[in-house]
Order: structure tokens, then C-alpha cells, then sequence
């Protein structure tokens, strides 16, 4: 395993270097005496010259940068133990914090490679705002992702040619997602289309376009739950006992109903919910580690 991380890292410092060069060169051109660092796997802060060194504990910086920016605001509120739901476009993220730290792994996982590189423990299940709600043919039971709209075309309600009816279509036919504003300000929702989109799962089931929503609805939250139990029950902590974050593009549309299921309260949805990764930068410090076994 160590010679996996080794090359792992040797991989993929030449990459990162350069692209560290290149946004170091473009800082001091814009905003000179401003000290770059980068978010590392674990959700510390390393300098630039130890990212270029040591890339490998990037690994899983995006991820854990939206569980510190939660821990962040969590704390604040005055709740240190906290399950942390992460809902994008394609997947879902999950982690738990216990008295204000997120548990840690030492070891991270990128496809089939295995590094021994310290990361936030993040569980991921493909549910998000684009993923996919299909009958199939053979089984005619109606199931939600892992197939994912992506950004393009994107849902049905973007107006951009999609015709597959996701998560997001679902969230505008049942209300949760007004049509009749602007998403993100500046997209129109139609309301029309993600109607057209969610009816054929209706008709495949045979069910009202409001039941067949509902059921999609309730698939993809227990897909979400599936995950949260991951980090929760399987590592020996009832959910009850912590109070539940959602954060990300579409997080808040799920975090009542996951809250109920998992018994989880208060459910907190914290301000500008998709760009809490950004706060977590932001609120982080600087940290190092150096593990070596010792027999």
C-alpha cells in the first residue's frame, strides 16, 4: 500500500505543481502579499509548497470542504454532533462529526486505487439533483439514479432538451421547487416540461402524476438514508442522537424528510447552503501530519 500512495503521488505532482504554479502566478499579478493554501483530504489547510510536494492528501479536498464549512456552522449554532448530508447534481455526500471534529480515515479510496492518505470519512451514494427515475422493463419497480442527467443536457425543467425525468423535475411538479422563480436567479424553471418528464414514470406505473412524484420523492430519500445509516448505525452511533446538516444545490429540498426518517433533529439548513465548501476553506487552519509504522 505504501508503494500504491507513493506512486499515486508521484503521478500526479507534475499535474498539480503546474497548476498550483500557474494560480500562484496569477494571485501575485491581482492580489499581491496574499499567502496561497490549498484544503487538503483530512479538511486542513496545507501551503502551497506542501501540496506541491505531498498532492496526494488533495485527494478529497472537495468533499471535506463542505463537512468543515458544516462543522463550522453547526458549532456556531451550538450543535457539535451532527450528521452532514451533501446533495449535488449526481451523488450524495454524508459524513459524521462527533463534539465538533469529523471522524477521519487513514486510508482513501479513488476508484481501485488505495492510498494511505488521511481524509475526512465521507460515504457517497449516486442521488442527487440529476439522477435518474426509471421503471425498468423487466422488474416494472420503479428506481431513482444511479444514471444521472449531468449538467447537459440537465433536467427537463432547464428547458435544455432533457427529457428523462430526474430528482430536480420531481422537486418542481411537487411544489418543493417553485417554478415561478429563477433557479440560482438567473434559470427558469418550466413547469410544464418536468410535468411531461415525471408523467411517464406515472404512466409506467400506473399511478397519478402526484403518487408517482411522491414515490420518486420518497426512493431518493431513502437511497440518501442508506448512506447516512453507513456512517451512523454501522460505526455504532444512533442517529437520534445528532442533529442533521444539509447543505449543497439541493440538499435543504430533503432535509425535513431525511431528518424524520433517521430521528435526527434539529435539521439545519445553513445560509448559502451551495457554497459551503467554500466556507470550510475559509474557516479551516493550517495542519500537518506524518504517520510511519514502527514495529
Amino acid at each position: 500500500e505504501r508503494t500504491v500512495t507513493t506512486v499515486a503521488n508521484s503521478y500526479v505532482r507534475p499535474r498539480v505543481s503546474k497548476y498550483i504554479a500557474n494560480l500562484k502566478a496569477k494571485i501575485e499579478q491581482t492580489a499581491k502579499d496574499v499567502m496561497l493554501h490549498i484544503l487538503r483530504s483530512d479538511g486542513g489547510l496545507a501551503g502551497a509548497e506542501a501540496a506541491e510536494e505531498y498532492p496526494v492528501n488533495l485527494l478529497m479536498s472537495g468533499p471535506a470542504g463542505g463537512v468543515t464549512g458544516a462543522v463550522w456552522v453547526a458549532v456556531q449554532a451550538g450543535f457539535p454532533n451532527l450528521l452532514t448530508v451533501d446533495v449535488g447534481g449526481t451523488s450524495t455526500d454524508v459524513a459524521l462529526i462527533q463534539n465538533g471534529a469529523p471522524r477521519l480515515r487513514r486510508e482513501t479510496t479513488i476508484g481501485d486505487v488505495t492510498v494511505r492518505a488521511s481524509s475526512v470519512d465521507i460515504r457517497t451514494v449516486g442521488a442527487g439533483g440529476g439522477s435518474i427515475a426509471h421503471v425498468p422493463e423487466l422488474t416494472k419497480a420503479l428506481r431513482v439514479g444511479p444514471q444521472s442527467a449531468g449538467a447537459d443536457p440537465g433536467p427537463a425543467a432547464y428547458g435544455k432538451g432533457g427529457t428523462e425525468p430526474t430528482v430536480t423535475d420531481d422537486n418542481v411538479v411537487l411544489g418543493y421547487l417553485p417554478a415561478m422563480q429563477k433557479l440560482g436567479g438567473d434559470l427558469p424553471l418550466k413547469r410544464d416540461l418536468a410535468t411531461q418528464a415525471v408523467h411517464t414514470v406515472a404512466t409506467a406505473l400506473k399511478l397519478s402524476l402526484e403518487d408517482a412524484a411522491l414515490g420518486i420523492f420518497n426512493i431518493v430519500n431513502e437511497n440518501m438514508v442508506g448512506a447516512l445509516r453507513l456512517v451512523s448505525i454501522d460505526n455504532g452511533s444512533d442517529p437520534r442522537d445528532y442533529a442533521l446538516i444539509a447543505f449543497g444545490g439541493a440538499g435543504p429540498l430533503h432535509a425535513n424528510a431525511l431528518a424524520r426518517l433517521l430521528g435526527s433533529w434539529p435539521a439545519i439548513i445553513p445560509p448559502g447552503p451551495g457554497v459551503l465548501c467554500a466556507l470550510g476553506d475559509a474557516t479551516t487552519s493550517v495542519r500537518d501530519e506524518r504517520a510511519r509504522t514502527h514495529v
